[in-house]
């Protein structure tokens, strides 16, 4: 009976944690997300992204923006496609990569644009710029709790796509690089051998535009870094919350006034302020040294001074080491604790003097056999984080903890009955066990026992038998 008890307990517990199980596996997602606008924040999953890689979209005020996410090198990039002088303000995959990265192209011209040269690099449109929004990448969970209101993007309706397998999973976690690349030519030299290849580092771009690059081991040491860029002397606040793998980049100034932060200890909170509900359900908060006001991750003062105000985002994006060394390693970059710039040996990637190309035309791979290899979205659907949520249990994290609860009360059942048939069998066996005294009549009336000593000896050892027997009940 207590091996029965252990055994349900074990199947119980069993039961339990994959019931769990879907749930962390929807908030360990990671997400693209937007918040400029704080009314009608927005979630890009990147298990949708991964085999769509571009998403057109439009904001609250009708303004058309395409969300790109490059799976090889790690890197998503909003950009403001309302700025494109065509009418057709969509972007599509292009199906071909230059250094591992996405190359897009306008519906209009089909000119080709690089996702992290931010430019087109191909076509009538060669040299043109396209302006990019601040995104995070970060995990459901968090995203969750910083926008409850959130909109979480559909799959596609009618796809066939398995979009709960992660085809990237495996790459993500090695450091080969899946093409030829000017990263993995010069390896050996700084600062592309400052950090492991896939390691993911912030890009942020000041007001003018000048790109500096902070590696997250960097930012783990301090979690809040002060700085500023030594050429245009502007001033950037990074902020990064470990545990809940999300990065922020703000100007730290109110009214022109410069600010300087530290983190924020939960005994730094004033009383009168629920920590609970101002950090958003735990996450990290940070404050200023000029007037001890705290703040939040979504750059709001809650408690001190300046309660009210809130700090203006920078546009930045999160992009692989291989790549953001390949693409900026001749800028600014955050390394033990101060800005560095090394003039590489050999500048990634090279600049073409090809008049139908800005990059060599040569090292533009073919990803695919034609355009929208890739198909993008261009009609997104939305939903809640519900209905996400649930959609995301669905297959397996759904039926198999009800199919496991079949199985755990069919071998009850079955336990059950024969514990209450184990009487009935023994008593069963019982009455089919000859008695002794039949027993030794029958080794007596043996007569293929010809020996007589063997006779002897099988006569003696049932006897023996008898009177323990006896002595059995007596007892």
């Amino acid at each position: 009976l207590m091996r029965l008890e252990g055994a349900i307990g074990a199947l119980w517990l069993l039961l339990v944690l994959l019931a769990r199980t879907g749930h962390a596996a929807v908030d360990s997602q990671l997400v693209v997300g937007i918040d400029w606008d704080r009314n009608d924040p927005r979630a890009y999953p990147l298990e949708t992204l991964n085999f769509h890689e571009i998403v057109n979209d439009v904001d609250s005020q009708n303004r058309s923006f395409a969300v790109t996410w490059a799976p090889l090198t790690g890197s998503n990039v909003i950009f403001r496609t309302q700025d494109l002088y065509s009418r057709n303000k969509q972007l599509g995959h292009s199906g071909k990569l230059y250094q591992n990265n996405l190359i897009a192209y306008d519906r209009a011209t089909h000119s080709l644009w690089s996702q992290l040269l931010r430019l087109t690099v191909a076509g009538v449109a060669r040299g043109e710029k396209l302006l990019i929004e601040h995104s995070s990448l970060t995990k459901w969970s968090t995203w969750k709790k910083l926008y409850p209101n959130t909109r979480v993007l559909s799959r596609p309706a009618g796809s066939r796509r398995n979009y709960f397998q992660d085809p990237y999973k495996h790459y993500r976690q090695e450091d080969r690089i899946m093409f030829s690349s000017c990263f993995a030519d010069h390896y050996n030299q700084i600062p592309y051998s400052l950090k492991k290849s896939k390691e993911l580092t912030l890009v942020v771009f000041t007001d003018s535009e000048a790109p500096i690059l902070f590696p997250y081991s960097e930012l783990a040491k301090q979690r809040v870094v002060n700085t500023k860029n030594p050429t245009t002397e502007e001033t950037i606040l990074v902020a990064y919350d470990f545990a809940h793998q999300l990065v922020v980049s703000y100007v730290p100034e109110i009214n022109s006034s410069l600010l300087l932060f530290e983190v924020a200890q939960p005994d730094q909170v004033p009383s009168d302020v629920n920590y609970t509900e101002a950090s958003r359900g735990g996450l990290m908060l940070f404050k200023d040294l000029n007037t001890q006001s705290i703040w939040n991750m979504m750059g709001d003062c809650i408690a001190g001074p300046l309660h009210g105000h809130r700090l203006r985002r920078l546009n930045s994006f999160t992009v692989y080491w291989f790549a953001a060394s390949t693409f900026f390693g001749q800028e600014y970059i955050f390394y033990k604790d101060m800005i560095h710039k090394w003039q590489p040996e050999t500048i990634c990637p090279p600049i073409s003097n090809d008049t139908a190309c800005l990059v060599p035309c040569s090292e533009i791979l073919s990803a695919g056999p034609d355009e929208d290899v890739i198909v993008s979205i261009d009609k997104p659907t939305w939903q809640t984080p519900q209905q996400y949520e649930y959609l995301e249990r669905t297959p397996w994290n759904i039926v198999l903890p009800y199919f496991i609860i079949f199985l755990t009360l069919f071998f009850l059942f079955i336990g059950l009955m024969s514990w209450r048939m184990l009487p009935c069998v023994e008593r069963r066996h019982q009455a089919q066990q000859p008695s002794p005294g039949a027993a030794l009549h029958k080794v007596q009336a043996d007569v293929s026992i010809k020996s007589p000593k063997k006779r002897a000896r099988a006569l003696a050892m049932e006897s023996r038998r008898v009177i323990n027997f006896k002595d059995d009940d007596e007892d």
